[in-house]
């Protein structure tokens, strides 16, 4: 066989090596991404990981957390404490508590999902900028049965036919 019949000569591009330099590029550009996502993570995260690490259990609920979404489960607080109960045979208060420090210190995001409260990590979670940075309209606002039973005894105080006759027609 003669040397000059190689396939990675300059001369001749075959039908596939287009395709090859793009996918290239692509893969470079996302290298690129991750490397600046990265670069951005590390900044966010030292504040973030000496708030965690001064919380007694932080980065074993951190763990959990992650292990749970791994498992396709709702980090919710009952699942948390259960998994840190098995695992780390951490008191099911001790677990409440050290969430809310976490919660204070934004290392963990509360998100209402699906009529729960549901927990993501802020170092691994993707939305985190659009949750961040989202308009104060499109907040959900709670109701607890305490709200709802103070807002319906000042409307019966203010409207004592309320009861009797229901709603008042629009004036």
């Amino acid at each position: 066989m003669a040397s000059g019949s190689s396939s990675s000569s300059p001369e001749k591009a075959g039908p596939g090596r287009g395709r090859a330099e793009a996918k290239l590029q692509r893969q470079r550009a996302r290298q690129a991404q991750q490397q600046e996502a990265a670069a951005v993570g590390q900044q966010q995260g030292a504040s973030l990981g000496n708030a965690v690490a001064k919380v007694q259990h932080g980065s074993k609920i951190l763990e959990s957390i992650d292990q749970l979404r791994r498992r396709k489960a709702r980090p919710s607080t009952d699942r948390i404490c259960n998994f840190m109960l098995r695992k780390f045979a951490v008191d099911v208060a001790d677990t409440i508590a050290s969430l809310h420090k976490l919660l204070e210190c934004e290392a963990v995001i509360e998100v209402d999902y699906k009529g729960g409260s549901s927990y993501r990590n802020a170092f691994n979670w993707a939305k985190i900028k659009s949750y961040k940075n989202r308009p104060e309209g499109f907040t959900k606002l709670k109701f607890s049965q305490a709200t709802l039973n103070d807002a319906f005894g000042a409307l019966v105080l203010t409207e004592p036919d309320y009861i009797d006759q229901g709603v008042p027609p629009h004036r």
